[in-house]
């Protein structure tokens, strides 16, 4: 009796799906970046020091595109794109073109902000040595202690 392929789950952004592992290997194209990379990925044949280098590498990874990031938002605010979209704000606009929870555009837009005349800690973030949130931390420590 010939044995089911193994099934994956692979998350959608509105519905999550079970397809064979088969299925998902020769349809590659139709998934997202991560959802390919997630695929890719056996966890099972990696160490546990390659696994927190995995993690590590991600968060560095993710540093570098919040860089970009704050790089875009910078110039976008510097041409007033979001009040020519009809928003109030930048953090407004953020939220919603990045779909970002609103705390989370403002934290984004107020470290840009913070980082405009901080060459060093941008980067240090462009570099990926150092994580988003961290240079978040930094850049409003001036202000907190009053330097």
């Amino acid at each position: 009796m010939a044995q089911a392929p193994t099934a994956t789950r692979i998350t959608n952004a509105t519905t999550n799906r079970l397809v064979s592992g088969d299925f998902i290997k020769s349809n590659l194209l139709f998934l997202s970046r991560p959802e390919r990379m997630f695929v890719a990925m056996d966890l099972q044949i990696h160490t546990q020091d390659e696994k927190e280098r995995i993690l590590v590498d991600t968060e560095a990874d993710i540093a570098r595109l919040r860089a970009v990031q704050l790089e875009v938002l910078e110039d976008l605010d510097r041409c007033q794109a979001p009040t020519a979209d009809g928003c109030r704000s930048l953090s407004e606009w953020a939220t919603a073109r990045l779909d970002l929870h609103p705390d989370n555009a403002k934290t984004l837009v107020r470290t840009m902000r913070r980082t405009i005349d901080r060459p060093d800690l941008r980067d240090a973030l462009a570099s990926g040595e150092v994580s988003y949130d961290r240079i978040e931390a930094l850049s409003e420590s001036p202000k907190r202690w009053g330097s």
